[in-house]
């Protein structure tokens, strides 16, 4: 059941489940809360920050509550001492999770109605419609917040258009621009924000969230420890893992790379593995088999052990050069 309070169209969200903007439970992120706490406590807030890190780690999740701890202390008055963490009755996070915050918009990639698909890039009409939007007085004399998530994924055009009002930003506005791939942004672009890195969650925040979405869903309990190795610190990927066939592609995977060098290689297990990715409505299974190959080759490079689906030991590797790995 989806638990937005709206009916928009939001890319990359995850059927099911809250979007960023109605997202109460954030875990693992408390350094970048308090740097940003700090920065506004201090009335010296920069205008334009850029959060960087893996995708599906909580960027935009924490983008949204920057935005509702600015709009919160405004609305109150109250010195903020810490970082406001919002509850369900809260009134600018409500207003956030319906899409109708008077001083925040939200820039993402368009949903075309008639394609009934969302949009390659994130255009300069996107961009454009900050213009009116920072022209209009803020509700209580506050701030406005614009947020780009993700980044990258503007145009040449947009990029270009985001960057001429970086530069002379209009009074008390904040831009938060949530970034998976910081290096394809204009350097320009870069060096006028302020970059926050997140960093994926570890072992224990990673168990709190899937505690927190999946309580004690079995699927989950039995391959707790493979599910936390594999996502590498981002709960998206841990929720697809789950959702999807992503724990058993791996285990097919793995299955193909461990069998008996002595016997035949089994092509027909290859090849169906490879038609169930190809299709177009297995891209975001494609792409999770993808990184997990790549997790794969990792953790042989540095010698570690892999996670076995099915509360099974972990798969022990014998030990070949790097530079063979290197090849593959």
């Amino acid at each position: 059941m989806n638990n937005n309070l709206s009916e928009r169209m939001i890319y990359n969200e995850i059927e099911g489940l809250p979007d960023p903007s109605n997202n109460l439970a954030l875990f693992g992120h408390g350094d970048a809360e308090q740097e940003f706490a700090s920065a506004f406590a201090s009335n010296r807030m920069h205008h334009a920050w850029l959060i960087n890190g893996l995708k599906g780690i909580g960027k935009a999740t924490l983008a949204f509550r920057f935005a509702n701890h600015i709009f919160h202390h405004t609305r109150t008055g109250e010195p903020p001492n810490a970082f406001f963490q919002p509850e369900s009755d809260d009134p600018d996070h409500n207003q956030l999770a319906a899409g109708a915050h008077p001083n925040l918009i939200h820039l993402a990639r368009p949903y075309d109605s008639k394609t009934k698909s969302f949009k390659s890039t994130l255009s300069v009409d996107e961009i454009r419609r900050t213009q009116s939007f920072f022209g209009m007085t803020a509700t209580g004399g506050g701030w406005r917040v614009a947020i780009v998530d993700p980044a990258e994924d503007m145009n040449a055009s947009a990029a270009n258009a985001l960057l001429k009002i970086l530069e002379e930003p209009p009074a008390k506005s904040l831009f938060l621009l949530v970034c998976n791939a910081p290096g394809q942004l204009l350097p320009t672009i870069r060096s006028r924000c302020r970059e926050i890195n997140v960093r994926p969650l570890d072992k224990d925040a990673m168990a709190k969230a899937m505690g927190h979405l999946y309580g004690d869903d079995n699927r989950v309990q039995t391959d707790i420890e493979a599910i936390g190795i594999l996502a590498e610190g981002s709960v998206r990927k841990a929720i697809q893992l789950v959702e999807g066939d992503g724990l058993k592609n791996y285990s097919a995977f793995l299955g193909l790379v461990t069998a008996d060098p002595q016997k035949p290689v089994n092509w027909p297990a290859i090849h169906a593995l490879a038609e169930s990715l190809v299709l177009k409505a297995k891209s975001e299974a494609y792409t999770l088999f993808i990184d997990m190959v790549m997790g794969f080759l990792a953790r042989r490079v540095r010698g570690q052990s892999e996670p076995v689906v099915g509360g099974g030991n972990t798969q022990i590797f014998q030990s070949v050069p790097l530079a063979r790995w290197a090849d593959v």
